[in-house]
């Protein structure tokens, strides 16, 4: 019976380790996947308002069995684009891209059934065979990287979860922005 104490005493603790580890690198930003960047574009709204929304180029990720097609998407900066996301699998994906949304203007994300007008991002949640389209235009060039994040908990619109699908699985890619 003393043994059975000890143990439960020590998964206690590892427990309580585990939880203020992942508490303080939530904080950090770091660790989990969050819907609300950080540092905004500051002139993000005057950014999509001025951009030709009719020359924008339509731009597919299609999701399916952990992995993107393509898995590289060039891009090119100032240039108004539609991002679809298509699910084409029967779980939840969560598109992660913190440091490429961070230097995007975003417009809004359309579904089948509303446009919901965003201005700051870091992931999207797409549901077992959604599509989702992402209007935005790219403003800083450079290699940025995306992965399919675990959908964890997700409250509201936020994804917390302290594990990335992407990073496990294999499901990664990258935007090559060009100036």
């Amino acid at each position: 019976m003393h043994l059975i104490q000890r143990l439960w005493q020590r998964l206690g603790k590892l427990i309580l380790v585990m939880g203020v580890t992942a508490a303080l690198a939530g904080c950090s930003g770091g660790f989990f996947p969050t819907y609300f960047n950080d540092d905004p574009v500051s002139n993000s709204a005057e950014i999509v308002a001025a951009a030709d929304w009719e020359t924008a180029k339509t731009v597919v990720i299609d999701m399916r069995q952990n992995s993107f097609t393509p898995a590289v998407v060039r891009l090119t900066q100032g240039q108004p684009y539609i991002l679809v996301l298509e699910n084409r699998d029967d779980v939840t994906h969560v598109f992660a891209a913190k440091e490429f949304f961070r230097t995007t203007a975003v417009r809004q994300i359309v579904t089948d059934d509303k446009e919901t007008p965003v201005h700051r991002l870091s992931t999207v949640s797409v549901l077992p065979s959604e599509i989702k389209e992402v209007y935005l235009v790219p403003l800083r060039d450079g290699w940025f990287s995306f992965e399919g994040a675990d959908p964890g908990l997700n409250i509201a619109g936020i994804s917390l979860s302290p594990f990335s699908r992407g990073a496990i699985h294999g499901m990664v890619g990258n935007f090559v922005v060009e100036p």
